[in-house]
């Protein structure tokens, strides 16, 4: 009987909904911070929750290129060869993305956690690091402190919740934050009035986040269906493990691995941002209405772009009940509001939220945006100083019938001396007309600017790649050399005349290969120097913010990455002699070497070219 007794309470205990169960992990000694932050990096940026919780976050960068309507574009959804009928849901299309805040506007604790070389080039908003768990629900939807007797039923995401229970905690939260920390939140420079606040992300955010963000290079965001497969440990230091696969970051269904619910938050590897679970586990709701990816035809291209009717809300990063396509970053899914007469809940729906502020909040951000709308003066302005004020024409209306003579500044910019016209011209349908025109004009600086912007970008990167190529075929051209001086010596100490013989035949390949090397190695170079003459024209901070983006894509511990870097150093040195010396200063040997790795030195065809 007492060996029925013991079997009988092993088996409850296996059972996952008893109360045994339950017991059993409660006394694992569940620390409640396993259930907010379960693995802490130096860079986290932290909000405090009720009952002294905390809501981590982490900072997603977005390139800022020349002004506030920056934004990154990026191609977001999937190509599902495996269900062609999903092309309507996700087939490849093109995002937009951008942030409010900039580094000055964040609380002090943040700025020094984001403190790296170049971080004022960019605007940034926050995403959880993991999706909300259930012990966070409970310690903002609960009176009572709920931290005695966690089970591991606290660590998981919290589920089962609706479109209008989400807005009801982000409210709720909201309401303590300011209430009570008001000081945690950005704040937005030389304005108390607008702050930061929680929502659901964007599809955009959320999407551009899972990719691993501008810590993945662009090619590699723009090519790839997942993040590259590496063990991020720690701020942007990622070493490459080429046995890891998509198991080792995200909880999801394989053909021989079928699981009943989701798993702790956190019990993954991170994405390159150090973000958790944005693959699998739990489905993730976001505020952006579900929309069909739709094929369009726009002069001679064939583009794909959402159509127009907008249904339910969309779905991402699949659950662990979803096939692998499901967990991919761009796969995308419907979520009603309503269904079957009840607010529509899944037990394997959650979500994570986004810390964001408006576009437009009064002080410093409404004069930037009247400068670039106007592009009288650059948006950067140096810490403690005071934005310039823009002086605007008066327009009120001149007497009737007499027109006001303009004097042409030429030093002035196109839109303020269209100004001048208007503010000169007495009829109102002129007035009207001209103002029109300026609109137009307007958007057309304005595209051509964001154009220039992308055109110069892609020539760093360009000018990079070259470089690479010059490092490969100099490696390649050593390595020819070698193996010619190699074959030379074998052929000297055979004593087999016919083995000597096939050997000596091998040797005039050997000197046309090198031969053909080191045309394609000058040709490299000599396209290399074109590019800097191109370059040395942009702006310098232009290129600065350029450079900021590179080093920060380039930033792990790989070997790419860390040969990426010493590009850009090479790239730095030789566009600023020039701007001093212009690009005849720089001779062929000279860049070759400050490019080259000096071990392929060694090689005397090298040091002849």
């Amino acid at each position: 009987m007492r060996t029925i007794a013991i079997l009988t309470i092993f088996f409850l205990l296996a059972l996952p909904g008893s109360s045994l169960a339950a017991l059993s992990s409660a006394k694992k000694n569940i620390t409640p911070d396993r259930a907010w932050n379960p693995s802490p990096e130096p860079d986290d940026l932290i909000l405090p929750m009720p009952h002294g919780g905390q809501l981590v976050l982490r900072a997603v960068a977005v390139p800022m290129k020349t002004g506030v309507f920056d934004d990154l574009k990026f191609s977001m959804g999937i190509n599902n060869t495996a269900n062609a009928l999903r092309d309507f849901y996700e087939r490849r299309f093109e995002g937009n993305v951008s942030a409010p805040f900039t580094l000055r506007d964040l609380p002090e604790a943040w700025r020094k956690a984001l403190q790296q070389p170049n971080a004022e080039n960019f605007f940034y908003y926050f995403i959880g690091k993991y999706q909300i768990s259930t012990l966070q629900w409970r310690l903002v939807m609960e009176d009572s402190n709920p931290t005695d007797n966690l089970t591991e039923a606290d660590l998981r995401p919290k589920t089962n919740i609706s479109w209008y229970e989400i807005q009801s905690f982000l409210g709720k939260y909201m309401k303590w934050l300011v209430e009570n920390h008001k000081a945690a939140l950005p704040i937005f420079a030389n304005n108390n009035k607008d702050i930061g606040f929680l929502r659901l992300p964007s599809e955009e955010e959320w999407e551009f986040a899972a990719r691993g963000g501008i810590n993945v290079p662009e090619e590699l965001r723009t090519q790839e269906d997942f993040h590259p497969l590496k063990e991020y440990t720690g701020p942007q230091k990622g070493d490459a493990s080429g046995g890891l696969t998509r198991g080792d970051f995200a909880v999801y269904r394989t053909g021989d691995r079928i699981h009943n619910e989701a798993a702790p938050i956190g019990s993954r590897k991170p994405n390159p941002l150090l973000i958790y679970d944005m693959a699998g586990n739990a489905k993730e709701l976001v505020q952006s209405a579900f929309r069909f990816s739709i094929a369009e035809q726009q002069g001679t291209a064939v583009v794909r772009r959402l159509h127009g009717s907008a249904g339910g809300l969309v779905t991402k990063g699949g659950s662990f009940r979803s096939p692998e396509e499901a967990i991919l970053p761009g796969a995308r899914d419907e979520a009603p509001l309503v269904r079957e007469g009840k607010i529509f809940a899944m037990d394997d729906l959650g979500f994570r939220p986004v810390l964001s502020g408006i576009n437009t909040p009064a002080g410093d951000r409404t004069k930037m945006l009247e400068q670039q709308a106007s592009k009288q003066i650059p948006l950067k302005q140096e810490e403690g100083k005071d934005i310039p004020k823009i002086d605007i024409p008066k327009t009120e209306p001149v007497k009737a019938d007499k027109d006001v003579p303009v004097k042409i500044d030429p030093s002035g910019t196109l839109l303020s001396e269209l100004d001048k016209v208007i503010a000169g011209a007495s009829s109102n349908t002129v007035k009207d007309n001209l103002a029109k025109y300026r609109s137009m004009v307007a958007d057309n600086l304005s595209a051509a600017e964001r154009q220039r912007g992308e055109i110069s970008m892609n020539l760093v990167r360009v000018a990079l790649f070259d470089a690479e190529a010059v490092t490969n075929f100099a490696f390649r051209i050593f390595k020819t050399e070698w193996d010619l001086d190699e074959t030379k010596k074998e052929i000297k100490g055979m004593k087999d005349k016919e083995e000597a013989r096939i050997n000596r035949e091998k040797i005039p390949g050997f000197e046309d290969g090198l031969k053909k090397l080191i045309e394609i190695y000058i040709s490299l170079i000599n396209r290399y120097k074109q590019g800097l003459e191109t370059l040395s024209k942009e702006s310098a901070a232009d290129l600065n913010r350029h450079y900021a983006v590179i080093r920060k894509e380039y930033a792990s511990d790989s070997l790419l990455d860390k040969h990426m870097r010493a590009n850009l150093d090479a790239l730095e040195k030789h566009l600023v002699q020039v701007r001093s010396k212009g690009v005849g200063s720089l001779a062929r040997k000279q860049l070759a070497k400050d490019i080259v790795p000096p071990a392929y030195w060694h090689s005397p065809a090298l040091n002849k070219i």
